[in-house]
């Protein structure tokens, strides 16, 4: 008997020895080692890897969120809260309800890009929740304070992330590592809580392996969360919280409220950058010399700051030569767009000769022969009568008239 039970203890001890096991290898709850776990792929998500949201029936938003990468849903088509073009790229065949959100991406209100996106997420979501998890968790689990390391964990009904709660994801030193996490129903994070990264090479990019897949709905509360969300019904992000990565629900809606969501590897890398010509018409004293420029967007919320020093939505200049001006736009304290306004002076007095200051120059078309343009000098007085019978409605081109005829040279609009 002694002899029986001294073997054992060696066995038990080689055991040990012989599989590396370490203080830190058993668990709090069970004294047991952790299991090994698997070495996971990369998730494929195809073209839903462009999107930083995408509802399944509708995407709402209130407040001026901010989100980097594109924004869709389908087989919906209706989307709310965002701002309207030129502020947003919008697309597709649904609506999009005018609100402060912005989109550094294309928003696509259903449509065939949405629509593929939408199958692409369901292969996903369905890759997710087949692989074989390494630790399953039992009953609606608490998981203030676990520290995960690369694998697959299944909470088989649900988890939460309570209030002022921290779950830290150690990659190991792999920037690469993966994170598969399966919920049978719901995933809660609430207020103050925190999913934070760690040992991950300090990259930037943090949230691209990290997959949390919800047989239901999730609600995403707190200060940071990272990874994607693939939601089997619906998405609720509750006031300011930010996910770093993607949210997409399946067969419901994702509501969004003032919430900053970031596409790793989809940012714009900056604001979106526009291009605007417009011309001021000078030469005449009824002209004036002055022309107001705007940023287009006008929306509480949103703030501006121009060359000039001015941070109203629109201003007023008075240039002397061809002038660039440029507006930053900015929802909360985060540049969106910067737009350059480039302003021609086009300058149409005659100038030949001794021509009278009065006199500016127009575009004439002879009768008959509307293809020969000549610039010619009229008084000012005249003009009026000139344009409106070069824009007569019904006319005819062969008789001298042209509705595209306008004060200034043939050459045309210098912004045309």
């Amino acid at each position: 008997m002694y002899a029986l039970k001294l073997f054992t203890g060696i066995a038990i001890a080689a055991t040990i020895l012989l599989s590396g096991c370490k203080k830190e290898d058993f668990s709090a709850t069970g004294g047991l080692p952790r299991p090994q776990m698997s070495v996971v792929q990369p998730v494929n998500l195809g073209s839903a890897e462009s999107f930083a949201v995408l509802g399944g029936t509708t995407v709402t938003n209130a407040g001026a969120s901010i989100i980097e990468g594109d924004l869709g849903v389908s087989p919906g088509t209706a989307i709310t809260g965002f701002q309207q073009s030129p502020m947003n790229t919008i697309s597709g065949p649904g609506t999009v309800t005018a609100g402060l959100g912005i989109v550094t991406g294309t928003i696509y209100a259903g449509g065939p890009v949405a629509a593929q996106a939408h199958n692409d997420a369901v292969l996903a979501y369905n890759y997710l929740v087949a692989q074989t998890p390494d630790t399953t968790y039992a009953g609606v689990t608490q998981f203030n304070g676990i520290t995960f390391t690369p694998g697959v964990y299944r909470f088989a009904p649900s988890a939460n992330l309570q209030v002022n709660g921290t779950v830290y994801l150690d990659f190991q030193g792999n920037s690469d590592a993966v994170f598969i996490f399966q919920f049978g129903t719901t995933l809660v994070t609430m207020t103050g809580s925190n999913v934070i990264a760690i040992n991950n090479g300090n990259d930037s990019c943090v949230g691209p392996n990290v997959y949390w897949a919800v047989g239901s709905s999730a609600t995403i509360d707190g200060n940071q969360f990272i990874g994607t969300v693939i939601a089997n019904t619906s998405i609720s992000m509750t006031s300011g919280s930010n996910v770093n990565c993607r949210i997409i629900a399946l067969n419901g809606a994702v509501t969004l409220i003032e919430n900053e969501i970031s596409a790793c590897g989809q940012s714009s890398g900056g604001p979106r950058v526009e291009n605007v010509c417009t011309t001021l018409t000078v030469g005449a004293p009824a002209l004036g010399s002055c022309a107001t420029i705007s940023a287009d967007t006008a929306a509480s919320g949103l703030t501006y700051a121009w060359s000039t020093g001015a941070t109203t939505q629109a201003i007023s200049v008075c240039p002397t030569a061809t002038t660039t001006y440029s507006v930053t736009i900015s929802a909360g304290n985060q540049p969106v767009v910067i737009k350059y306004i480039t302003v021609n002076y086009w300058n149409i007095r005659c100038t030949a000769g001794n021509s009278p200051q009065h006199k500016v120059m127009v575009c004439h078309r002879p009768p008959g022969n509307p293809t020969n343009e000549q610039n010619i000098c009229i008084d000012w007085s005249g003009v009026p009568a000139h344009v409106a019978r070069f824009r007569a409605p019904g006319s005819n081109p062969n008789q001298g008239h042209d509705s595209g005829c306008e004060i200034g040279n043939c050459a045309g609009n210098p912004c045309q």
